[in-house]
């Protein structure tokens, strides 16, 4: 496993720094809206905002990638999220919080990218679910470890707006001085969803759902929080459960994930999710959520690795950069339609509808996964045929 880890641990150190900031920044913005007199509503559109930045984000990422290959686009991008994230508590208006929040979001699709592509092309199929959890343990323990100046500085305060800055500066550092061989830039330069979907639809369709039901709860998760009455510290702590649940269950799940059909696992654990989600309608209690949030934290990032880890086997090492921006692409068209969605119906119904709708989606991709493995092994019975991975010249 080091052996696999070697050649990425000065990305994975830089992701480290780079989503304690954003996962600082993340949980602040809606916190910090609502103590400036937003309404749930404006507060749901400055999420909406951001994902629609990933969106383009996500389009514009091999064109960057291509110009500038990967070591110069995570500095630009990171720098220019330092500028973002400062310009935030010097414009407290929601029309200004909404054009930073889609900035913003356009630098986090086009990093993510360049982080997923550079891992993806750089592991093998046997090793690929577990490097991608051991990404996703540093990227949710970062985001566990910048939660926690929420607990000591009002989410109003300049201060902590400051720190977030900090970090997504700071990240720079370890890509700037390591000596790994960047992959080479990409040479395909477009989205391709229709390839995607042609060899990977699985994948497709659960990058989306998962938009629909991760951007809500991300986006608004803070604002359910403190609407049934939780502190600050206490929305602090229930976040981070959710995230060192993230961060727990990556190693089991990726060494699972390496031995199973990927999809199994995929249904298998949107199981988990769906009723972790319906559990939150129901025990709210501070002690009881905290728990339910971590188990809920361990389902989802497992669903998106599986999701990438299926869709990267069935395509190549050769088109990482494609997979990567076209699943990025996807899951943010559904953050555009969950966080709008559920914040109107938070508005109308109260903060519960969060997790009745969120419950709703992840019943709806468990269907969907055992449905396409259904017809999988239906087609291969009748045609047994070895499938490889497709080469688009």
């Amino acid at each position: 496993m080091l052996a696999a880890l070697a050649p990425v641990s000065a990305l994975l150190a830089s992701v480290f720094v780079l989503i304690a900031g954003h996962g600082l920044l993340s949980t602040l913005v809606p916190l910090a809206g609502s103590s400036f007199g937003f309404s749930g509503t404006t507060i749901g559109l400055i999420g909406t905002a951001y994902y629609g930045g990933m969106l383009a984000g996500s389009f514009a990422a091999p064109y960057v990638l291509r110009a500038a290959g990967h070591i110069r686009a995570f500095a630009a991008l990171s720098a220019t999220g330092v500028a973002l994230a400062l310009l935030l508590p010097i414009l407290v208006s929601p029309e200004a919080w909404i054009a930073s929040r889609a900035a913003h979001g356009f630098c986090i699709a086009a990093l993510y990218t360049t982080i997923e592509s550079w891992l993806n092309t750089r592991t093998a199929n046997d090793w690929r679910a577990r490097v991608l959890s051991a990404y996703n343990i540093m990227h949710f323990a970062g985001s566990a470890a910048g939660q926690q100046a929420l607990g000591y500085i009002p989410p109003s305060n300049f201060a902590v707006f400051s720190i977030a800055a900090m970090l997504l500066a700071v990240s720079i550092l370890p890509l700037a001085f390591t000596r790994a061989d960047p992959p080479a830039p990409p040479e395909a330069k477009r989205l391709r969803l229709g390839w995607l979907w042609s060899i990977a639809p699985t994948s497709a369709v659960a990058s989306f759902l998962l938009g629909c039901s991760s951007g809500s709860f991300w986006a608004l998760g803070p604002l359910w929080a403190a609407q049934i009455g939780y502190t600050p510290v206490e929305v602090a702590l229930f976040i981070t459960a959710v995230i060192v649940g993230c961060a727990a269950g990556q190693f089991p799940a990726g060494y699972i994930g390496d031995r199973v059909d990927r999809r199994v696992m995929l249904a298998g654990v949107g199981v988990l999710a769906c009723v972790c989600s319906a559990g939150l309608v129901f025990m709210t209690a501070q002690a009881s959520s905290t728990v339910i949030g971590f188990l809920y934290g361990m389902a989802i990032p497992t669903m998106s690795v599986m999701s990438s880890a299926h869709a990267n086997d069935r395509a190549g090492r050769h088109h990482a950069v494609e997979v990567a921006s076209s699943l990025l692409f996807l899951y943010c068209l559904g953050a555009l339609i969950g966080p709008t969605a559920s914040a109107r119906l938070m508005d109308i119904y109260g903060p519960q509808l969060l997790f009745v709708v969120n419950a709703a989606v992840y019943g709806l991709l468990v269907v969907y996964v055992l449905l396409r493995i259904r017809r999988r092994e239906e087609a291969e019975t009748k045609t047994p045929v070895e499938t490889q991975p497709l080469r688009i010249k």
